[in-house]
Parts: C-alpha cells; sequence; structure tokens
C-alpha cells in the first residue's frame, strides 16, 4: 500500500452579544479544510489489486471517483429570543 493520509480541520470563532434578557445576537467564521494525498486520490480513482498495484477497475467511491480537497469560509450570523 502507498502511504496514505487525509487532512481535515475546522476552525471556528464566534462573538455573541446579550441585548437585554430576551434577545441576543452571534457571530462566527469558521474556516474548514480538507485534503488527501495524491497516492489516496489515485487509489480512490483506479481502486488496487491484491498486491498493492492498481486496479485500474475497482474504484473504491462508486458515486465521483473521489473526494476532492477543499477549502470553505463561512460566515454565519444569528438573532436569538428566549422566552
Amino acid at each position: 500500500m502507498p502511504s496514505l493520509w487525509e487532512g481535515f480541520a475546522d476552525l471556528s470563532a464566534g462573538l455573541s452579544y446579550r441585548f437585554n434578557e430576551h434577545w441576543g445576537c452571534s457571530a462566527i467564521y469558521r474556516y474548514e479544510i480538507f485534503e488527501l494525498s495524491k497516492e489516496y486520490q489515485i487509489l480512490y480513482q483506479e481502486g488496487t489489486s491484491a498486491t498493492g498495484a492498481p486496479a485500474g477497475n475497482q474504484a473504491l467511491n462508486t458515486l465521483d471517483g473521489f473526494y476532492r480537497n477543499a477549502t470553505a469560509n463561512v460566515f454565519e450570523l444569528f438573532v436569538q429570543y428566549k422566552f
């Protein structure tokens, strides 16, 4: 088997403010990153044989071959009311 690794990070920071005992708001920033090694991507695309060599016909993820590397920046705003 080749050297396989995957990484996922989810970092978030937020602020909250209460106007009074009922109303409040909050803001959250979230940064997410997902990465697979090149060997992992090849394994997902081509699969592997019993010897560990690429098989060419046994993709592990039959929906789309493999999950692509991705980065996301998300900003969330909330208005809250407690009763």
